[in-house]
């Protein structure tokens, strides 16, 4: 699924490389290869390239709600569990020493 900043991402990158927006753009996209496009991105500005990677990665780490309940429940229960002394606390010190 592509979000709004990928497709963004993808609007900029076309426009860069073709100077305009075509609208079958989009569509022509699932009919290239990953190398012909790498080949295109390479070509961008560093700025319009950094665009581009970053609709991609946020395109791919969509957040799971289900994963996150969990996560919350979780992180309320060794809270708590901490809070009514049931848990130790382990230094800064301990953990990653004095190098930092």
């Amino acid at each position: 699924m592509i979000n709004c900043e990928t497709y963004a991402g993808v609007i900029l990158f076309h426009q860069q490389l073709c100077g305009s927006f075509n609208k079958n753009f989009v569509k022509d996209l699932n009919m290239e290869s990953g190398e012909s496009l790498l080949k295109k991105a390479l070509q961008l500005k560093p700025q319009n390239r950094f665009l581009l990677v970053d609709g991609l990665i946020r395109s791919l780490d969509e957040p799971d709600k289900e994963i996150d309940e969990i996560w919350d429940v979780e992180a309320e229960k060794r809270l708590k569990a901490h809070r009514e002394g049931k848990t130790q606390g382990v230094s800064f010190k301990s953990v990653f020493g004095d190098d930092l």
